[in-house]
């Protein structure tokens, strides 16, 4: 065995004695059981599993009429800096590094996120809700990503399915879908679509929120460098 592939399978501390065996004339018989013992010693990395749920808020209120199209009467509101894949994947290093073993940081090993699915939509309008309502014809919640060639591939996550007049809320029905394929291509696009009748004469502006829901798993062991 080469002797830097040996420096890895073992703790630093007993390098030398492992040098010292291999200069014995039997060592041919001694280096497997003595790796076979050392690496036995190493323990498995303990396991943590759960769920937890990532979501997009918007802070200030925001006009539907900012991306309007006159032409079609279609608008699109987008949630700023979505990249569900990346965040979720940071959010699960991020929990994982508060992790403590002996009072030690430690190595994190074979992460794993599924189950992903949109849990809540939300929209928000204290002022604008009757005139958004009396207007609005449909609308959905759209995850997208581009291709190669530019074009865009969208996944419909919820629909339209009424206002909620005593909490000024536009409800939407979730679509319910798995969407850890999807995702995989990592979506850097979310964004709402309104269908209009007309043109509103006033502002619609709200405040979204949008919660995804995942399971997750991964591997902890003591750093002791």
């Amino acid at each position: 065995m080469h002797r830097k592939a040996l420096r890895e399978l073992i703790p630093e501390a007993l390098f030398g004695l492992v040098l010292f065996v291999l200069s014995l004339p039997m060592y041919k018989l001694l280096v497997p059981i003595l790796i076979l013992a050392l690496t036995a010693c190493k323990k498995d990395p303990s396991q943590t599993a759960g769920t937890n749920s990532y979501v997009y808020e918007s802070t200030e209120f925001v006009d539907i009429q900012t991306n309007f199209s006159v032409v079609v009467n279609t608008a699109q509101l987008f949630v700023n800096s979505a990249a569900p894949y990346q965040h979720i994947l940071g959010q699960v290093i991020a929990d994982a590094n508060e992790t403590k073993i002996n009072g030690n940081e430690v190595e994190i090993s074979d992460i794993e996120i599924d189950d992903i699915r949109v849990s809540g939509i939300e929209l928000y309008s204290p002022y604008d809700s009757d005139s958004i309502a009396a207007n609005l014809q449909s609308a959905s919640l759209i995850l997208a990503y581009r291709t190669s060639s530019g074009s865009e591939v969208e996944k419909i996550l919820g629909t339209y399915s009424g206002l909620n007049s005593g909490e000024n809320k536009l409800n939407f029905s979730l679509s319910g879908d798995q969407l850890d394929e999807f995702i995989s291509n990592r979506p850097e696009i979310l964004k709402f679509k309104f269908n209009f009748q007309r043109r509103p004469l006033s502002t619609m502006k709200v405040q979204y929120r949008v919660a995804f829901d995942y399971a997750y798993s991964y591997g902890t062991r003591e750093d002791k460098d």
